[in-house]
């Protein structure tokens, strides 16, 4: 009984994670192409991979905002 209920658990929060995850790479798309679309004078860029998959950090002429 307890084994069952810890695999339904496991499996809800897989599933809860995965469209979270989902979530964040739409979210982060969006932010891609904004930050690409004013990226054209060359003072903004978008840091990728910084610490987290999904936190970034946006550069200001090379320091953090």
């Amino acid at each position: 009984m307890k084994r069952k209920f810890f695999g339904t658990l496991l499996s809800l929060l897989m599933i809860i994670g995965m469209s979270t995850y989902d979530f964040i790479e739409r979210i982060s798309q969006v932010v891609k192409t904004s930050i690409t679309e004013f990226n054209k004078n060359d003072e903004f860029c978008i840091v990728m991979n910084w610490k987290i998959r999904d936190s970034y950090a946006i550069l200001y002429k090379g320091d953090y905002l």
